[in-house]
C-alpha cells in the first residue's frame, strides 16, 4: 500500500516543511501531522500495517529530504526509506539507529545546479554515512537528471530490495542495471 500526501502548491513553503534546517516550526508541524495523524489514519481506515519492518517512507527531491529526516528521527516507526535525488538533506541528520533500517539512495550526476546541491555527490555522502552505520543500502548513482521519469525507472528493483519482496534483479528495470549496487552490511 502506498499512502501519498499532496504537497503545498508553493515550492518555497514546501521546503520549509521538508527541511529541518530551514524552518523548525514548519518542519515540526508537518512532522507531527504525518506521524500523529496520517499514519494512524492509514492504519485505522486503510488497514496499513503498524509493524515497523513493513512501514517505509520515501520521496524524491524535497520529499527525499523529508523522508531522510523522518526515517532518521523515527527509527521505531520506519523500517527504512526510499531517497530519490535529495536536494538539501544533511549527512548530520543520520540517526544513531540508521544501521537498523534499510535504505535506497539515488542521485543523478546530471541534476542541474541551483536548488539541487552537488548532483550525485549528496547521495554519495548520504550513502557513506549509512555505510559508517553498517546500514543495508541500495545505492543508485548515474548519468540522469532531476526528473520523475528517472525516479520511476529506478524504483522497481529498488522497492523490491527495500521491502524484501524478492530478488531485485528479477524486478529491476533495464535502467537500474549497472546503476544500482546493493550493500547488505551487517552490524558487528
Amino acid at each position: 500500500m502506498i499512502v501519498a500526501v499532496a504537497p503545498r502548491t508553493e515550492p518555497e513553503k514546501r521546503a520549509d516543511e521538508y527541511w529541518m534546517d530551514r524552518s523548525a516550526h514548519a518542519f515540526e508541524t508537518h512532522e507531527t501531522w504525518l506521524i500523529e495523524k496520517v499514519i494512524p489514519w492509514a492504519e485505522k481506515t486503510k488497514r496499513a500495517s503498524n509493524e515497523r519492518d513493513k512501514r517505509f517512507i520515501g520521496g524524491f527531491s524535497n520529499g527525499a529530504d523529508l523522508a531522510w529526516a523522518l526515517a532518521n528521527r523515527h527509527p521505531d516507526t520506519f523500517g527504512g526509506a526510499l531517497i530519490h535525488s535529495p536536494a538539501g538533506a544533511k549527512v548530520s541528520w543520520v540517526g544513531e539507529r540508521a544501521g537498523t533500517q534499510r535504505w535506497v539512495i539515488t542521485g543523478g550526476t546530471e541534476e542541474l545546479p541551483g536548488s539541487i546541491k552537488r548532483g550525485g555527490q549528496l547521495p554519495r555522502d548520504l550513502a557513506h554515512a549509512l555505510a559508517n552505520q553498517a546500514a543495508p543500502a541500495r545505492v543508485c548513482i548515474g548519468r540522469w537528471g532531476h526528473e520523475f521519469r528517472y525516479w520511476r525507472q529506478l524504483s522497481p528493483g529498488s522497492i523490491t530490495w527495500l521491502l524484501k519482496l524478492g530478488k531485485p534483479d528479477d524486478a529491476q528495470s533495464v535502467f537500474e542495471r549497472g546503476q544500482c549496487e546493493n550493500k547488505e552490511q551487517k552490524r558487528a
